[in-house]
């Protein structure tokens, strides 16, 4: 006899072979173990020993921090028209889209310059656009490795914990001040969120790691150190308008490691000073397709603006910004107004209330305070996290959000198509609304919403439905003519039509109620 978990493998095969025709059922076999290939190649090469600097969660949000979205399985389709991109440098790209050294960050090795210009205009872009090894001499030590702000982990998942006792805080008299030892130079901040980081007072250099602590102060500080020597040798311009980010971990021999970017303002991008590999940002693992420099761009900038929700207190709240961001949100509200099936992650309720929450920023240009910086900061991250997704500013950008930029057409199976007019052409119905949600394997939470509001309507139907059944049927029972409850070795047809539409209709409630039940259970 076969197994539970055999048969269970066995109906998954059936109902995929069904589903698919054969060549696209191999096809998605393969891509499916290249994926599972792609992720286990990463994570053996450099992802595990730096778990504790990749994200377990979600926006707000690191690696896995994907809002769901899953690596597409389905295979390349090739472009309308074949164009040929230049290599770019991960950190310096304008909006141009050209390769530029980064504001403040200019070296003063000619050759080094002249190495990142040189561009193949023959060839096409590398998965991975990265600093080229010659464009500087040299690169920090070993026990420095680039990340970004949502590979940051250790804010949302520090896991420490305190004692549950009991402690007495004794206060002498006149005691108004209960400000916390800073060490020499840094400064403590509270974020609005709770989050305790230091900022360096002359240096621009932020993180999330105890200062306070004479330990972590120290490895903290040598780090630094490294990085102004490599500044140094390669003739790097500090930069007012760059940011430093430090995060100090452990690798598996317990030495501590430190990961590292820089967010620079004037360009409103990350970078770093050694090569990155951009698969390790979720997004940019999660989509398939060319990566142009103004592709790129958008990423960066999404990380840019991340970082500044992280640290507010460096990102001047000014008018222009503001109107900026209120620019956004009404162009979203009137393309979404006036187009269903725009491309949109919010809805116009959410960018209705997101317009008045702008409009208060107004009073808060030029105040100390960080809120108003990490709104604008939230905010603009969500907008450029949905212009990645949308391949914004490409010949091939998704404007409708049920077209596939990469040309797929969704194929229905022969089963299927024979059984939708059997079913009164209902799975037809909820497939093409289940295509259009999930366009490349990217849901939108916004469209979703509206699906699981109309399936939950449609529940309530049903239950209200099958319950008036239900009782229909056994008052039709109560007539003496279909059951007179004498005769046990016949039954009428009608009496058996009766028991089955009793059984199914209180199927259908058990069902229905159960289905309500985990909808509201789940978060949507």
């Amino acid at each position: 006899m076969p197994s539970a978990q055999g048969i269970q493998a066995l109906k998954l095969l059936v109902r995929l072979v069904g589903r698919y025709s054969p060549a696209k059922f191999i096809s998605c076999i393969v891509a499916w173990v290249r994926g599972l290939w792609r992720w286990a190649f990463y994570r053996q090469a450099g992802w595990a020993s730096q778990s504790s600097t990749l994200s377990a969660g979600k926006p707000g949000e690191g690696l896995d921090r994907d809002d769901g979205r899953s690596r597409s399985c389905a295979p390349q389709v090739p472009l309308p028209h074949e164009h040929a991109e230049p290599s770019a440098l991960a950190h310096d790209i304008n909006e141009d889209g050209e390769n530029q050294p980064a504001a403040g960050e200019q070296t003063l090795s000619t050759e080094a310059t002249e190495t990142v210009n040189n561009i193949n205009p023959s060839s096409r872009p590398a998965p991975t656009p990265t600093v080229s090894p010659s464009s500087f001499p040299s690169y920090p030590s070993s026990a420095l490795s680039p990340t970004a702000p949502e590979l940051l982990v250790q804010r949302y998942h520090r896991g420490g914990t305190i004692t549950k006792t009991d402690v007495k805080v004794p206060l002498e008299p006149h005691t108004r001040s209960f400000m916390r030892d800073d060490p020499p130079g840094w400064a403590g901040h509270v974020h609005s969120e709770g989050a305790l980081y230091y900022a360096h007072d002359s240096m621009n250099i932020f993180t999330d790691c105890t200062m306070h602590e004479k330990s972590t102060f120290e490895i903290v500080m040598k780090f630094i150190h490294e990085i102004q020597e490599f500044r140094s040798t390669n003739g790097i311009l500090p930069d007012p308008k760059v940011d430093l980010v430090l995060e100090v971990t452990t690798d598996k021999q317990g030495s501590p490691t430190c990961g590292y970017y820089l967010a620079d303002h004037s360009k409103r991008v990350i970078f770093w000073y050694h090569p990155f590999e951009m698969e390790r940002l979720p997004r940019c693992y999660q989509v398939y397709g060319p990566r142009s420099p103004s592709h790129i761009q958008i990423e960066l900038t999404a990380q840019y603006w991340y970082h500044c929700s992280f640290f507010p207190d460096n990102l001047p709240v000014t008018l222009d910004l503001i109107c900026e961001l209120r620019d956004t949100v009404l162009y979203s509200m009137a393309d979404s107004m006036t187009s269903p099936t725009a491309p949109l992650p919010h809805s116009v309720d959410d960018l209705m209330k997101m317009l008045t929450v702008v409009e208060s920023l107004k009073e808060n240009i030029d105040t100390p305070y960080d809120g108003a910086a990490f709104v604008i900061s939230r905010f603009l991250w969500t907008f450029e996290n949905d212009k990645f997704y949308n391949f914004h500013g490409e010949t091939f950008a998704r404007l409708d959000g049920r077209t596939s930029v990469f040309g797929y057409v969704p194929a229905h199976s022969l089963i299927l198509r024979i059984l939708t007019p059997i079913l009164f052409n209902a799975p037809s119905g909820h497939l093409r609304t289940l295509e259009d949600v999930y366009v490349d394997e990217i849901l939108n939470l916004n469209s979703w919403r509206r699906v699981i509001d109309t399936l939950s309507l449609e529940w309530q139907e049903h239950v209200l439905y099958a319950t008036v059944l239900m009782n229909a049927s056994i008052a039709f029972l109560a007539i003496p003519t279909v059951d007179n409850g004498q005769n046990t070795f016949t039954r009428s047809t009608g009496q058996i039509a009766s028991y089955i539409s009793v059984i199914a209709s209180l199927g259908t409630v058990i069902v229905g109620l159960i289905l309500l039940r985990q909808n509201r259970t789940s978060g949507f």
